[in-house]
């Protein structure tokens, strides 16, 4: 019994390091944030997935009155020590050795024609 339940301990600590962690935020806050196109929430947002390492991700970020910004993100930064002891004992879990950045800021711009207009000049 008591061997069961270290075996059952010991694998939900693998596997929850195999999750990738990372939160999203835009300037200004607020905005829509689409991940390979699916909606995901409002910045500042927390991503979660079980892609394996060097997983790249497109992301997109809209707020109305202000350009989209659409970049690339991968897990490739950070050493995931959870996945690295896992790895240890059980060899698939080096998959996800490393995580994805701490956080991503996106600076949004406002569309033309938007924001504090500028006086003529004559």
């Amino acid at each position: 019994m008591r061997t069961n339940l270290l075996v059952a301990l010991g694998c939900a600590l693998i596997l929850s390091g195999c999750a990738g962690v990372t939160m999203i935020d835009s300037m200004p806050s607020g905005a829509d944030v689409y991940v390979d196109g699916v909606r995901v929430g409002q910045t500042p947002v927390r991503y979660e997935d079980m892609a394996v390492s060097l997983t790249s991700h497109s992301v997109r970020i809209a707020k109305d009155g202000y350009k989209p910004v659409s970049e690339q993100f991968a897990r490739q930064g950070r050493a995931n020590m959870s996945a690295i002891v896992g790895g240890i004992f059980i060899w698939p879990v080096w998959l996800w050795a490393l995580d994805y950045p701490a956080s991503l800021t996106y600076e949004l711009q406002p569309e033309s024609g938007s924001g504090t207009p500028m006086p003529d000049r004559e």
